[in-house]
């Protein structure tokens, strides 16, 4: 009777400490247009769909090992890209990362196409080099935030169609950021930090290097508080936040343009005392 209760209590401690799989994406199965499908198990290393505790990797760069098309909507640890490799997801599911998006490998980055949606629970680990994400059509990236990993990093984010981005938390370890990191808005895209007040999204962001392109009607959300009209004002003046499209760019902010620079109609008064340290 000791012994099967010790063989029990044996599996059992084997099963909990099972580590999640790291299943690469090797094609072979079922595709579109060079895209492979996810539900097909044939295109996972190991003959296995992930699973929720599993952590797919993009580790291959050709042959079309680079390009995911989403047919579910799958809900795994965390998505990995490694070195070089630019990814491509298409179709119409969501994938729910309860971690991370990992693309804390040099020059790593990811397209997302059709409507596809990104969900990050946690975060997305940015390192060395340049990470480029870019977003077309009707896709969506949340994130909880980014954080960049090791010095020298840069963040490039492109939207384009009616893609959205969404924050919700400030980025981390920002004094890692590499000068020239960029968010562009094209068409009629969106940028949604409506949890993050003016103030917060200038020393998360605009004080660490980072510069906001607006064109054509793209848009930005910003929380709604109190002064926040005019420190929005100050960024652009500065050229942190730059609008080149729409003159609505500024959901929920009431202004007009005078010599191509944002001028705030809502008339706040500022204690300027408590922005005294803002370089702008």
């Amino acid at each position: 009777m000791k012994k099967t209760r010790w063989l029990v209590g044996f599996v059992l401690l084997v099963l909990g400490g099972v580590q999640a799989a790291m299943l690469d994406l090797i094609g072979g199965g079922a595709s579109t247009n060079g895209f492979q499908y996810w539900s097909d198990p044939a295109n996972w290393s190991g003959g296995a769909v992930p699973g929720t505790a599993d952590a797919p990797r993009i580790r291959y760069g050709m042959q079309d090992r680079d390009k995911l098309y989403l047919d579910a909507s799958p809900t795994v640890s965390t998505v990995t890209v490694l070195d070089d490799i630019q990814a491509q997801f298409k179709g119409t599911g969501t994938l729910t990362l309860f971690d991370y998006l990992n693309l804390a490998y040099a020059n790593a980055g990811v397209d997302l196409m059709d409507s596809v949606t990104l969900s990050v629970g946690n975060r997305i680990r940015l390192t060395t080099g340049t990470t480029a994400i870019n977003l077309y059509d009707d896709a969506v990236l949340s994130t909880k935030g980014v954080s960049f990993d090791k010095p020298g990093s840069k963040l490039l984010v492109t939207l384009n169609g009616k893609s959205t981005y969404s924050q919700i938390a400030l980025p981390q370890v920002t004094e890692n950021m590499e000068e020239g990191t960029q968010i562009v808005l094209n068409d009629s895209s969106t940028l949604n930090v409506e949890t993050l007040t003016a103030e917060k999204f200038y020393d998360g962001w605009i004080a660490a290097g980072a510069t906001f392109y607006l064109n054509d009607s793209a848009s930005i959300v910003f929380h709604s508080a109190r002064g926040n009209s005019s420190l929005i004002k100050l960024y652009n003046e500065a050229g942190f936040l730059v609008i080149n499209g729409a003159t609505n760019a500024v959901k929920g902010l009431d202004y007009t343009y005078e010599n191509g620079v944002l001028q705030v109609n809502q008339k706040i008064r500022i204690n300027s005392s408590e922005h005294a340290g803002f370089d702008l």
